[in-house]
This record gives C-alpha cells, sequence and structure tokens, in this order.
C-alpha cells in the first residue's frame, strides 16, 4: 500500500495524452498506488487517496523519527543488539483544485494508479514551498 509511491520509478505509469495539458511548470503531480487485491473500487479510491497525499507532501509535510536502541547481554552468550526505527509522515493541507488526470489498472502486477494535478497557482504564500517547511525532523531520543 502507499508509501510515497512517486519514490519507486516503477510505480509511476506511462503519461497519457491527458498528462500533456499539465505542464510540470504550472501543475504539481502526485502519484499514488493501491493494491488490486482490496477490489476495483477500494483500489482505485486508494490510488486516488495516495495521489493526492503525494501531491500534499510536494508542499508541506511533517516528519518524526524515533528511534530505540536495545542490546541484550546473556551469560556464556554474545550480545544481541535489536535497533527499532519508526519513521511517521503527517500531511495537513488543504488542497484545492485537484484534479485526477490518469487512472490505470494493471491486472499483471495487481496494482492501480491515479495521478493527480493541481495548479501551482493554487500555493499561497503561507502554504509555500519552503524548504524550511517541507522536513521538520524531530531529535532522535
Amino acid at each position: 500500500m502507499p508509501g510515497r509511491e512517486s519514490e519507486k520509478p516503477d510505480s509511476i505509469p506511462a503519461p497519457s495524452r491527458s498528462l500533456s495539458h499539465y505542464p510540470p511548470e504550472e501543475y504539481l503531480r502526485g502519484v499514488g498506488e493501491g493494491d488490486l487485491s482490496k477490489g476495483r473500487f477500494a483500489c482505485q479510491r486508494v490510488s486516488e487517496l495516495a495521489a493526492r497525499t503525494d501531491l500534499a507532501k510536494q508542499i508541506r509535510i511533517r516528519v518524526t523519527e524515533h528511534a530505540v536502541d536495545r542490546l541484550r547481554e546473556r551469560m556464556g552468550r554474545t550480545a544481541e543488539q535489536d535497533i527499532e526505527v519508526v519513521r511517521e509522515e503527517m500531511v495537513n493541507e488543504l488542497l484545492r483544485d485537484v484534479r485526477i488526470v490518469d487512472k490505470r489498472i494493471d491486472e499483471a502486477s495487481g496494482t492501480c494508479t491515479s495521478i493527480a494535478v493541481m495548479p501551482r497557482s493554487r500555493i499561497t504564500p503561507e502554504t509555500g514551498l519552503d524548504a524550511r517547511d517541507r522536513l521538520t525532523p524531530s531529535p532522535v531520543q
């Protein structure tokens, strides 16, 4: 299911003719993917939501990370180390004029993909694409 699907080059479908109407200079694009084993309707809905989320992540995202390092020692045995890292991404943006412009179903891979676009002109200065606001990692505890 969705993580950040646009990071996986294999998951981006070939552009359709409809995408040529949305040049990257004027529009932000988000790509989302769903699992077809959940049914066609659920798959499409999940891929559309993931595409919108991917689009919103390009505007602002909060990333928190928490690491736990466990070292277990037993008498007569070598020490065992276990490191657990939990990373959470939170997106809280109001998106306007977002359109789903492409939907694909790939029966062979069992996935469906959606592409969402939003005019760059809808990004307000408060929202911005300020690099300081994109990633706000919390200190590792």
